[in-house]
């Protein structure tokens, strides 16, 4: 169930807290962005109060934008071996999490319970009540299963993932869990990791500030290549360049004396008509 929400959403549209005395189940999601990881009773007593007033926050913004659901981020609360946190801690963490299952879920809140002792003293009627949806593995008595999904039958399961769905309305889903080894859950966990904290690097740091040549503004100069002789023993080579320029002089010159020569014919044209 984990994997399946991990591989659904970002850390911007759920979070989650994992609650396990046991300290082996949840290794693989320590460090996590948006996973909260807990041994401690203690600490979960804190965490599962805290969750409350996260509640209790949430449908104040609700009354107060007139809206029955929640559209925020979604809270996932995973208790793993509720007999050992129960153990010594009843009085105190019960109350809790009869509260959560009670008016969580309408704020986004939810709660699952896990398991491997499904007796009365552990989930107690209160308890029952509150978490009406359940999922019963394969059990050693008749009276487990009566516990879990209120009728027998959990103890006929072959075992290995295969389970019964027990939905709030009543129905009942035979199913076949899908299982998932610790390469697996560690492949999933670290690409997740990965995906939402390392950020690279597009582009290099600028340490500098860059330098910035001044542009010059000054007239324009007609440029004329000079030939420079590099070896005088050599024999003379006429240049391309100075023919080039030689030539270019005769045209304008050409130019210059046709607009003097019209200009002055002209202006006999008009002396001649007046």
């Amino acid at each position: 169930i984990i994997c399946s929400l991990l591989q659904g959403n970002d850390p911007d549209a759920a979070e989650y807290i994992l609650i396990e005395p046991k300290q082996v189940e949840f290794t693989f999601y320590e460090d996590l962005p948006g996973v909260r990881v807990c041994y401690d009773p203690t600490e979960a007593y804190s965490l599962l109060s805290s969750a409350i007033m996260e509640m209790e926050s949430r449908f104040s913004a609700m009354k107060a934008s007139c809206s029955r659901v929640w559209s925020g981020k979604k809270t996932y609360i995973f208790i793993d071996e509720l007999a050992d946190l129960m153990l010594g801690n009843r009085k105190t963490i019960e109350p809790l999490i009869t509260r959560i299952a009670q008016k969580g879920r309408a704020a986004g809140i939810h709660l699952i319970l896990a398991t491997q002792y499904p007796t009365k003293q552990v989930f107690s009627t209160v308890i029952k009540a509150n978490v009406p949806t359940r999922i019963a593995l394969k059990v050693k008595t008749r009276s487990d299963s009566m516990t879990i999904i209120d009728r027998t039958g959990a103890e006929l399961l072959q075992g290995k993932g295969d389970a019964i769905l027990s939905k709030a309305d009543g129905e009942e889903i035979h199913f076949q869990g899908r299982y998932l080894s610790d390469a697996e859950i560690e492949e999933i966990t670290d690409t997740y990791r990965e995906m939402y904290t390392s950020v690279p690097e597009i582009l290099p740091e600028i340490t500098t500030e860059p330098t910035v040549t001044p542009v010059s503004y000054a007239e324009p100069v007609l440029y004329v290549p000079s030939v420079t002789s590099v070896n005088s023993s050599a024999p003379s080579v006429p240049s391309h360049h100075t023919s080039h320029t030689s030539h270019t002089s005769e045209v304008m010159e050409n130019i210059r004396n046709f607009i003097v020569s019209f200009t002055f014919v002209l202006g006999m044209i008009l002396l001649l008509a007046f």
